[in-house]
């Protein structure tokens, strides 16, 4: 009768062992077309981003300093200048 346990349990660790060997190979198998399909998709989407990455350092390189970051005293100067600039303008325009 023991023969029988033992017999059994080995039928049932083989069928387990059987069952997780076949679906770990079949996790293996899709995640290997998994990888490729996203290593296809990665080099679709930096051909994509191409252009952007072009587009992006043309805007850096047109890019003005902003206000924030500048010498106050800078600024102050060139407002000066701007208001005046600007009432000469209107004088000139006043007596036109």
């Amino acid at each position: 009768m023991i023969w029988f346990w033992v017999a059994l349990w080995v039928v049932l660790v083989g069928g387990a062992a059987a069952l997780f060997w076949v679906v770990g190979r079949d996790v293996y198998r899709k995640g290997k077309a998994l990888a490729r399909v996203a290593a296809e998709e990665a080099d679709r989407l930096t051909r994509a981003m191409e252009p952007l990455q072009q587009a992006a350092e043309e805007l850096e390189e047109r890019r003005e300093e902003l206000a924030v970051f500048a010498d106050p005293n800078e600024l102050r100067r060139q407002r000066a200048k701007a208001a005046k600039r600007k009432a000469r303008a209107r004088h000139r325009l006043g007596r036109a």
